[in-house]
């Protein structure tokens, strides 16, 4: 028969504006879709052109968003539908300072769902094509689906973030594929939402109906969700992904300054190994090089020691004195400049262990010699990069006692925050409690501030005085990770703070003038 060509386009039968390079056979490889995208092909002979029918291929969204109000502009609403019929379903309510943020199912042959909001009673509702619609405590609320093949459906999804510097801070943006999106935001137990409009560029600002605002940006190629929120004069960073993203987030060193004493007053500096497998850790005990940093009155020769602790007690597993006399002293010195550590002089009497430890949990004493008292510097690195693997350990927590009091007798605990996304941590400094242990001469009232190192400075974001101001989060922290109770009414200090990557330290002193034992912690909470 004759000879056929054959030429492919996008598009509506019969429009040319569209031809795709190359689809020149009888069939077409449309590669992967995004979109509902519509094809014909035009076949020629020497004696004649047909134009086929248009065929258009159909993309199912895997997830479907739902805006709408409640009857008599009493709220409104986003009801996020994936492909499996789980949904989330989130709300405000201002006239009556309530918010919803529920999960729930959709049937997957009536469309109906059904639950219980807090304060508000049951939630009933049924999803049918592109409405959804239903009552909230007997109130209406009604919906629309957003369009799939919108501007912003390369942005669409469910981002999840929280407020840096706050215990509690989140915010839910529902971020649909027509520009539609609906902001949710907790902060201390209070919620304010509202409907906003999401740009092509991925940029949206909104004001809340409590007064506060936020400007967030969300990002089609990392999945992010960044940004602001200002309450009051005061400005917070918003960081967060898109659900379901990975991210990555832990303590991968810290450091403590203290001074070194007998008794009591030993520096005990306790680690949390967590995981499975092993961690390589890096620890030093830094006196006579403090001299280089202007301290005075540094340990002049410093010994550490590492106990594992076991229900039969406190094991030793590595002990050093003199870090360049250690068989793996090349070892230790390459290790500490891959960290970005700085170096220790060869022949210098500062102490330090490389070390591959299992999940447990760990003390460091560091002690000087015949009694010496002075300033020490601890550190504790995650070391696994130096040796080029991944390890499924983490370190979980750290923790230091030792003598704390005004001025030059702040203990401080350096860490660092690795990642792409904040860690929650559970901060402490405790010293009423440390009796019931059995310590002598305890700290009556600690101080607890964190500060955050911006270039060469230490910017204070966050300090407690009596942890009783935020008993129920600390308490709800303290039980995720095990820490020993706080007593009702103690002048012990906490936190629990979201923090971005960076370096921090955390300062334990006296609230008034006396001194005493204190432990300052620092807890990942899960």
């Amino acid at each position: 028969g004759p000879q056929l060509t054959y030429q492919w386009y996008k598009g509506a039968r019969g429009d040319t504006s569209n031809p795709i390079a190359g689809a020149t056979s009888a069939t077409l490889d449309t590669g992967v879709l995004t979109t509902t995208t519509s094809y014909w092909v035009r076949v020629s002979s020497p004696v004649e052109t047909y134009d086929s029918p248009t065929a258009t291929v159909a993309v199912l969204a895997s997830q479907r968003f739902f805006f709408g109000s409640l009857a008599a502009d009493l709220g409104d609403f986003a009801m996020v539908v994936e492909a499996d019929g789980s949904a989330r379903f989130v709300g405000v309510i201002p006239s009556l300072n309530k918010c919803i943020d529920a999960e729930t199912t959709v049937d997957a042959d009536t469309g109906a769902f059904a639950f219980e909001a807090a304060g508000l009673g049951a939630v009933t509702g049924t999803v049918s094509g592109t409405s959804v619609s239903g009552t909230i405590g007997g109130t209406a609320f009604t919906g629309t689906q957003d369009d799939p093949n919108g501007a912003t459906r390369e942005l669409a999804g469910l981002f999840e973030a929280v407020v840096v510097n706050t215990s509690d801070g989140t915010i839910l943006l529902v971020a649909g594929s027509d520009g539609r999106a609906y902001i949710l935001r907790t902060v201390a137990g209070e919620c304010s939402g509202t409907e906003a409009t999401l740009g092509t560029d991925g940029n949206l600002t909104a004001t809340l109906p409590d007064g506060s605002s936020v400007d967030l940006s969300v990002s089609a190629e990392t999945s992010r969700l960044d940004g602001t929120w200002t309450n009051g004069g005061t400005t917070y960073t918003v960081s967060g992904a898109r659900e379901g993203v990975s991210v990555t987030r832990k303590l991968v060193n810290m450091s403590i300054n203290a001074k070194v004493r007998e008794g009591d007053g030993l520096m005990i500096a306790g680690f949390v190994v967590n995981g499975t497998g092993t961690k390589r850790i890096l620890l030093r005990a830094v006196g006579p090089q403090l001299d280089e940093f202007g301290v005075q009155g540094f340990l002049d020769d410093t010994t550490v020691e590492i106990f594992r602790q076991t229900q039969d007690g406190a094991l030793s597993v590595a002990t050093n004195d003199n870090w360049s006399d250690a068989d793996n002293a090349l070892e230790i010195l390459q290790a500490g400049r891959l960290l970005g550590a700085f170096d220790l002089k060869a022949g210098s009497k500062d102490s330090a262990i490389l070390i591959d430890l299992p999940a447990g949990s760990y003390t460091a004493h560091v002690k000087g010699p015949n009694g010496e008292v002075g300033a020490s510097l601890v550190e504790v690195y995650d070391a696994d990069s130096t040796a080029g693997g991944v390890s499924t350990a983490n370190l979980f927590n750290i923790s230091l006692r030792g003598e704390v009091g005004p001025d030059a007798d702040t203990v401080i605990a350096g860490f660092v925050v690795d990642g792409d996304a904040p860690k929650k941590l559970l901060i402490r400094a405790v010293g009423p409690e440390l009796a019931e242990f059995g310590v002598s001469g305890v700290l009556a009232n600690p101080l607890l501030k964190v500060f955050k190192s911006v270039g060469q400075d230490n910017v204070l974001i966050g300090s407690n005085d009596d942890w009783g101001s935020d008993a129920e989060a600390v308490s709800e922290a303290g039980a995720a990770v095990s820490a020993f109770a706080l007593a009702d009414g103690s002048q012990s200090s906490a936190m629990v703070i979201w923090l971005e990557p960076g370096a921090y330290s955390a300062h334990a002193t006296s609230a008034d003038t006396s001194s005493g034992i204190a432990i300052i912690e620092i807890y990942e909470i899960p």
